[in-house]
Protein backbone atom coordinates (compact mmCIF):
# COMPACT_ATOMS: atom_id res chain seq x y z
CA UNK A 1 0.00 0.00 0.00
CA UNK A 2 1.28 3.20 -1.31
CA UNK A 3 1.32 6.81 1.24
CA UNK A 4 1.40 8.70 -2.04
CA UNK A 5 -1.42 10.60 -3.96
CA UNK A 6 -0.83 9.54 -6.79
CA UNK A 7 -2.21 5.64 -6.26
CA UNK A 8 -5.23 7.00 -4.51
CA UNK A 9 -5.61 9.38 -7.41
CA UNK A 10 -5.49 6.83 -10.35
CA UNK A 11 -8.02 4.65 -8.20
CA UNK A 12 -10.48 7.65 -7.38
CA UNK A 13 -10.31 8.58 -11.25
CA UNK A 14 -11.28 4.59 -12.23
CA UNK A 15 -14.52 5.07 -9.88
CA UNK A 16 -15.06 8.40 -11.30
CA UNK A 17 -15.31 6.74 -14.88
CA UNK A 18 -17.14 4.05 -13.92
CA UNK A 19 -19.86 5.68 -11.89
CA UNK A 20 -19.51 9.08 -12.16
CA UNK A 21 -18.47 12.03 -10.12
CA UNK A 22 -19.09 13.08 -7.01
CA UNK A 23 -20.10 16.22 -4.99
CA UNK A 24 -17.86 15.01 -1.54
CA UNK A 25 -15.37 12.86 -0.82
CA UNK A 26 -15.16 11.69 2.61
CA UNK A 27 -11.74 10.52 3.93
CA UNK A 28 -9.56 10.42 7.00
CA UNK A 29 -6.71 12.80 7.45
CA UNK A 30 -3.79 10.32 5.78
CA UNK A 31 -0.64 11.17 4.12
CA UNK A 32 -2.34 10.90 0.91
CA UNK A 33 -5.29 12.99 1.46
CA UNK A 34 -3.38 16.25 2.74
CA UNK A 35 -0.99 16.24 -0.22
CA UNK A 36 -0.63 19.40 -2.47
CA UNK A 37 -1.25 17.11 -5.32
CA UNK A 38 -4.62 15.99 -3.86
CA UNK A 39 -5.85 19.02 -3.50
CA UNK A 40 -5.45 19.87 -6.76
CA UNK A 41 -7.05 16.93 -7.67
CA UNK A 42 -10.35 17.90 -5.62
CA UNK A 43 -10.23 21.66 -7.27
CA UNK A 44 -9.89 19.79 -10.63
CA UNK A 45 -12.77 17.59 -10.17
CA UNK A 46 -14.65 19.50 -8.60
CA UNK A 47 -15.56 17.90 -5.41
CA UNK A 48 -15.33 18.62 -1.63
CA UNK A 49 -12.68 16.67 0.33
CA UNK A 50 -14.42 16.29 3.91
CA UNK A 51 -11.76 14.74 6.80
CA UNK A 52 -12.97 12.50 8.78
CA UNK A 53 -11.38 11.73 12.34
CA UNK A 54 -9.88 8.00 11.73
CA UNK A 55 -10.63 5.51 14.49
CA UNK A 56 -13.82 7.81 15.61
CA UNK A 57 -16.51 5.89 14.57
CA UNK A 58 -19.45 8.69 15.25
CA UNK A 59 -17.14 10.40 12.60
CA UNK A 60 -19.09 8.12 9.68
CA UNK A 61 -21.68 6.71 11.66
CA UNK A 62 -22.98 5.54 8.13
CA UNK A 63 -19.78 3.27 7.44
CA UNK A 64 -19.70 1.76 10.61
CA UNK A 65 -23.36 0.81 10.93
CA UNK A 66 -22.65 -1.26 7.52
CA UNK A 67 -19.13 -2.58 9.03
CA UNK A 68 -21.10 -4.66 11.43
CA UNK A 69 -22.68 -7.54 9.47
CA UNK A 70 -19.97 -7.00 6.58
CA UNK A 71 -17.07 -8.14 9.39
CA UNK A 72 -19.48 -10.72 10.64
CA UNK A 73 -20.03 -12.37 7.00
CA UNK A 74 -15.96 -12.89 7.06
CA UNK A 75 -15.67 -13.66 10.44
CA UNK A 76 -18.15 -16.54 9.58
CA UNK A 77 -16.32 -17.50 6.37
CA UNK A 78 -12.97 -17.81 8.51
CA UNK A 79 -14.22 -19.76 11.08
CA UNK A 80 -16.13 -22.52 8.97
CA UNK A 81 -13.00 -22.24 6.72
CA UNK A 82 -14.44 -20.79 3.52
CA UNK A 83 -13.08 -18.40 1.46
CA UNK A 84 -13.34 -15.23 2.90
CA UNK A 85 -13.20 -13.11 -0.48
CA UNK A 86 -15.57 -15.55 -2.10
CA UNK A 87 -18.32 -15.05 0.62
CA UNK A 88 -17.99 -11.46 1.20
CA UNK A 89 -18.73 -10.95 -2.65
CA UNK A 90 -21.42 -12.98 -2.30
CA UNK A 91 -22.49 -10.87 0.81
CA UNK A 92 -22.12 -7.55 -1.33
CA UNK A 93 -24.32 -9.29 -4.40
CA UNK A 94 -27.37 -9.95 -1.45
CA UNK A 95 -26.68 -6.34 -0.08
CA UNK A 96 -26.85 -4.50 -3.06
CA UNK A 97 -29.83 -6.44 -4.13
CA UNK A 98 -31.96 -5.85 -0.76
CA UNK A 99 -34.29 -3.39 -0.91
CA UNK A 100 -33.86 -0.50 1.72
CA UNK A 101 -36.27 0.70 4.60
CA UNK A 102 -36.54 4.03 3.85
CA UNK A 103 -35.88 4.01 0.13
CA UNK A 104 -38.06 0.39 -0.54
CA UNK A 105 -35.29 -0.13 -3.62
CA UNK A 106 -32.58 -1.99 -3.22
CA UNK A 107 -29.44 0.40 -3.70
CA UNK A 108 -28.41 -1.51 -7.08
CA UNK A 109 -31.50 -0.69 -8.21
CA UNK A 110 -30.97 3.04 -7.92
CA UNK A 111 -27.80 2.74 -8.80
CA UNK A 112 -28.62 1.69 -11.65
CA UNK A 113 -32.23 1.34 -12.68
CA UNK A 114 -32.36 -2.29 -12.55
CA UNK A 115 -32.20 -4.95 -10.02
CA UNK A 116 -29.27 -7.44 -9.83
CA UNK A 117 -29.69 -10.76 -11.49
CA UNK A 118 -29.03 -13.34 -8.69
CA UNK A 119 -30.15 -17.29 -8.17
CA UNK A 120 -32.91 -16.44 -6.51
CA UNK A 121 -36.49 -17.19 -8.21
CA UNK A 122 -38.64 -13.90 -8.84
CA UNK A 123 -41.53 -12.94 -7.57
CA UNK A 124 -43.80 -10.46 -9.40
CA UNK A 125 -47.06 -9.34 -7.83
CA UNK A 126 -49.98 -10.06 -10.31
CA UNK A 127 -52.59 -7.55 -10.40
CA UNK A 128 -55.47 -9.78 -10.57
CA UNK A 129 -53.35 -12.31 -7.73
CA UNK A 130 -54.29 -8.83 -5.55
CA UNK A 131 -57.48 -8.33 -6.22
CA UNK A 132 -58.24 -12.19 -5.90
CA UNK A 133 -56.69 -12.43 -2.50
CA UNK A 134 -59.06 -9.52 -1.60
CA UNK A 135 -62.01 -10.82 -2.14
CA UNK A 136 -61.26 -13.50 -0.28
CA UNK A 137 -60.23 -11.85 2.42
CA UNK A 138 -63.46 -9.77 2.54
CA UNK A 139 -65.52 -12.82 2.05
CA UNK A 140 -63.66 -14.70 5.20
CA UNK A 141 -64.02 -11.41 7.16
CA UNK A 142 -67.28 -11.23 6.65
CA UNK A 143 -70.16 -12.55 8.77
CA UNK A 144 -71.42 -16.04 7.82
CA UNK A 145 -74.96 -15.05 7.08
CA UNK A 146 -73.52 -11.99 4.59
CA UNK A 147 -70.77 -14.42 3.01
CA UNK A 148 -73.43 -17.42 2.15
CA UNK A 149 -75.87 -15.04 0.55
CA UNK A 150 -72.73 -13.14 -1.26
CA UNK A 151 -72.01 -16.87 -2.24
CA UNK A 152 -75.68 -18.22 -3.50
CA UNK A 153 -76.03 -14.88 -5.84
Amino acid sequence: MSLKAGPVIAKLQAIFSMFGMVSVVCADNGPPFNSYAFKQFAEKAGFIHRKITPLHPMGNAIVERFMQPLQKAVKTAVASGKNYQSELNKFLLNYRNTPHTATELAPAEIMFGRKLLTKLPKFTVNKKDASVRNRDENIKTMPITTAMQNLLQ
